[in-house]
């Protein structure tokens, strides 16, 4: 904490002495604030610490050791740069608290103050907590118990909630009613697991209910969020994730970006987000192929793919299905990815589609329908050929525990017969595999052996041309109605378990049903109805033994897919050594690296070694060292 605040007092190693903290404003301490928290969701850290060992990515394409990121170190540098940002986060707000503010500056820092704590306690557990502005050189400052945290937190989120005049809804950055609403809903559903409910067994992820004070309060303030005016489900999931969409009604907070101020600037290259680049790869020489690449990071694994059901339009909403080819003469960006986005129906038709990919639940009937429908794009994509006139084909690819491929030529006229991959799955979605990147998107590359399917949900259709990381400029939504809709459900249920096997009252699944129904998904009406369903009988071993629990994690897997969730969900309801052991062939053969070499599992992050040693409070009465179980 310590390290975390000092960094701000003290100023660059440059320009120490510049800073006079009794000039600056309450609005400029918030805004620092939100500026810190976008360093937060800047799709660098979030996707190392928030996305990956979980049981829906696989970490990086062409890799065995897919959980790696349980070779994290107290020493690491994203994880000392996730803990001392968000203490940044926490003292500007703090200064700002102390210097009289306005109500919507008021809102802003304690909204902002109680996400920072909320992100730190899912990570870190325990950790120290101040509601004061350090301006001083203290270096005491021990880790303080969750309920503390939590309820103080709550306290004055509500507070603000209740008493402030600021608006119900903010699509512009700014805390409203419904950010405030929902961060509280989070924070009482994460407390009632942390504080109402214990494991009985880790590696079965098996856990008694204690109590339900807090998780009555998450649905008591999940159904604030939803009850506000002018929140409401968008007609379709695309529509909620398109790029000319941002803003809408279904959006509760999210962390703004403006490539009109970046372009003023001149730093449209590096003042923006990363988040389409980690998903999607990057483009490699875009001006040259005019595609994005799929040997990337966090791929969706087979238990994610498999979970999609019949018509759930997620699926095409949530990945790039349809690839354009570059045509006779390409032009950035309206050839090639990015002209799902910029063409016209008429130039689309020019340049045909390149790559076709469908979920595992695609049936033959609707691929040969899709076909009859789409043949002039395939046909007319394969006669301009691949990319520098490699081999004229388009690849239609039924993704599946055997990749399922039509290779279409100019000539083709009907469907032909489908071929069946000698690999396990293409590799994006592998556990091991041992084949090499062949090269960029092209007809005799994308065979199933070295790219993968592209997430598209942070897709910014006018980016430049250039390999920069960080040029995106889509808005990150941080909470979204949906999201609310599956925290409701949630504590529906665990205020109707006495365990993980059991849930008195099934009112829970009508949220569920709510997010399904809207993806046109396979609704289902009971439990027992998802148990027999032909996505548990392709994921699960023995689908009789599907928990509550199971299914609420599962539908969060798939309206939250790309977003920054995962490890949080499965770390909060004690899943997260169950699916890593389950769902992983590291953690199936062992306990993987999820385990320290003594045996005890790594549930929360380490505490940086930084914290440790310039912090005086982090050392225990016996000398040791208040560090977290495993590291």
């Amino acid at each position: 904490m310590l390290t975390g605040c000092s960094d701000y007092l003290d100023g660059s190693e440059q320009n120490r002495s510049n800073i006079n903290v009794n000039s600056i404003t309450a609005e400029q301490f918030s805004t620092y604030a939100f500026k810190q928290m976008q360093t937060i969701f800047d799709g660098s850290t979030v996707q190392e610490l928030f996305v990956k060992g979980t049981d829906i990515y696989i970490n990086e394409a062409r890799k065995t050791s897919v959980y790696n990121t349980y070779t994290f170190t107290p020493g690491d540098d994203k994880v000392k740069t996730l803990y001392q940002t968000l203490y940044l986060v926490i003292n500007n707000c703090n200064a700002a608290l102390e210097k009289s503010p306005n109500d919507q500056v008021k809102a802003d820092a304690t909204f902002m103050r109680g996400l920072a704590y909320y992100l730190l306690t899912q990570q870190f557990g325990r950790v120290p907590y101040s509601t004061t502005y350090i301006s001083n050189s203290s270096r005491n400052y021990p880790r303080t118990d969750l309920k503390t945290i939590y309820d103080s937190e709550i306290s004055g989120l509500t507070e603000i909630y209740n008493k402030s005049s600021i608006a119900d809804v903010n699509h512009e950055g700014h805390a409203s009613k419904a950010a405030i609403a929902a961060l509280i809903a989070k924070m009482n559903l994460a407390a009632g697991w942390d504080l109402e409910t214990t494991v009985t067994n880790e590696k079965a992820g098996s856990f008694t209910v204690n109590g339900t004070t807090y998780f009555g309060e998450a649905e008591s303030w999940a159904t604030k969020v939803i009850n506000t005016s002018g929140l409401s489900l968008c007609g379709t999931y695309e529509d909620k994730w398109s790029p000319k969409n941002e803003g809408n009604s279904e959006e509760i907070f999210s962390i703004q970006y403006s490539r009109a101020t970046a372009v003023s600037e001149s730093t449209t290259t590096t003042s923006g987000n990363s988040w389409q680049y980690g998903f999607s790869g990057y483009y490699q020489t875009a001006e040259k192929y005019y595609q994005k690449n799929g040997d990337h990071q966090d791929n969706p694994t087979k238990k994610m793919l498999n979970l999609y059901s019949v018509g759930d339009e997620r699926f095409d909403a949530t990945f790039m299905t349809s690839m354009y080819g570059a045509g006779e003469s390409p032009n950035w960006p309206k050839t090639g990815y990015y002209a799902y986005y910029n063409a016209s129906k008429e130039e689309k038709a020019n340049i045909g589609i390149k790559y076709k990919f469908y979920s595992p639940a695609t049936t033959d009937d609707e691929i040969l329908a899709d076909f009859n429908a789409n043949g002039d794009l395939y046909r007319k994509a394969a006669k301009d050929g691949g990319v520098n006139g490699t081999k004229a084909q388009t690849i239609l690819m039924k993704m599946g525990d055997n990749v399922e491929q039509y290779k279409i030529e100019a000539t083709t006229t009907s469907l032909p017969s489908k071929t069946s991959s000698n690999y396990s799955s293409v590799e994006y979605y592998t556990d091991a595999n041992t084949n090499n990147y062949s090269g960029y998107l092209s007809a005799s590359s994308f065979d199933g052996t070295s790219e993968g399917i592209m997430c598209k949900k942070w897709d910014d259709p006018e980016t430049d041309v250039h390999t920069s990381s960080k040029a995106g400029f889509r808005n990150i939504p941080v909470f979204t109605l949906s999201d609310i809709y599956l925290v409701r459900a949630e504590a529906k249920m665990m205020q109707n378990s006495s365990s993980d096997a059991s849930c008195s009252n099934e009112s829970y699944i009508d949220d569920i049903k709510a997010v399904r129904d809207r993806a046109k998904a396979t609704s289902y009406s009971s439990l027992s109805d998802y148990q027999q369903s032909d996505v548990a009988a392709k994921i699960y071993e023995d689908p009789s033994k599907i928990r509550p629990i199971d299914f609420i994690l599962d539908e969060r897997a798939l309206e939250l897919f790309g977003e920054y969730t995962r490890w949080e969900d499965i770390h909060r309801t004690r899943q997260l050594v169950n699916y890593y052991l389950t769902f992983n062939n590291d953690g199936a053969a062992g306990a993987g690296s999820i385990a320290s070499t003594s045996g005890v599992y790594r549930t929360y992050r380490p505490i940086p070694d930084a914290e440790l040693t310039n912090n005086t409070g982090m050392t225990l009465s016996d000398g040791s060292l208040d560090q977290n179980p495993g590291w």
